[in-house]
């Protein structure tokens, strides 16, 4: 595992390669988010009735297993990406729907199904599990045909000592959350949340492969669009 990164490094390299391709990221993040804000979407009750809160409850979970969790994915694969390659396209997101679907949906399905039941002991222990979890949606993204379980433990693998770390990182985005609420979300939209998603696929980056642009397939090795069009073969390289 590497521990050996720094906050200020990642958020100068994600605020640097959001910038680069600006509206694509701000397009990406905006879908990713949409989607974790609808699948909770309900309706009251004193409007419509009881049994229509049930069924949209059940179609958003639908939702979240089938599409959304999917599009977290793509999302995920389309930041690291564009860490190395400023002309990535939003055609990234798509990436998961045209590999193995049934393999990620399973995966992030079971990310989120040991994420919640951690949580019913308590907050704590499902912090600590979403933060050993946090790399799946990358690692599955990477390597569409990877095994659940062997996701799950390699995230555990990679996020060992370094939880605690990537949670102050999370904090330290706390300034531009407050400020995103005192515009409406809108500063959210078209600078925090891009700059955010981007930070974490170059903590992805760091924590799976070290030095920036070295894993295979980047830029710097030379075969960066072939591997960035059809990513790596195969379980974890």
């Amino acid at each position: 595992m590497n521990t050996n990164w720094n906050r200020t490094d990642l958020r100068t390299r994600g605020r640097k390669t959001f910038q680069q391709n600006y509206w694509f990221c701000v397009l990406a993040s905006f879908v990713l988010h949409l989607g974790v804000s609808g699948s909770g979407v309900t309706v009251s009750s004193s409007d419509i009735g009881g049994g229509f809160v049930l069924g949209s409850g059940f179609v958003g979970l639908l939702l979240t297993i089938f599409l959304f969790n999917v599009l977290a994915v793509g999302s995920s694969w389309f930041y690291f990406r564009n860490l190395n390659d400023p002309n990535t396209g939003i055609s990234a997101l798509a990436r998961p729907f045209e590999t193995n679907y049934l393999n990620i949906t399973k995966t992030m399905f079971f990310r989120g199904l040991y994420t919640f039941f951690w949580s019913l002991l308590f907050l704590f222990p499902g912090v600590v599990k979403y933060y050993e979890y946090l790399l799946v949606p990358y690692l599955v993204a990477e390597n569409p045909d990877m095994d659940t379980d062997e996701a799950l433990r390699e995230s555990r693998r990679l996020m060992d000592g370094n939880k605690w770390n990537a949670f102050l990182l999370d904090l330290s985005f706390i300034g531009w959350d407050i400020l995103s609420l005192c515009t409406l979300t809108l500063l959210g939209i078209f600078y925090v949340n891009p700059y955010k998603d981007a930070t974490h696929a170059a903590l992805y980056e760091s924590l799976r492969y070290g030095t920036p642009g070295t894993f295979p397939g980047s830029a710097s090795n030379g075969s960066w669009n072939q591997t960035a069009q059809n990513g790596p073969q195969g379980g974890v390289q």
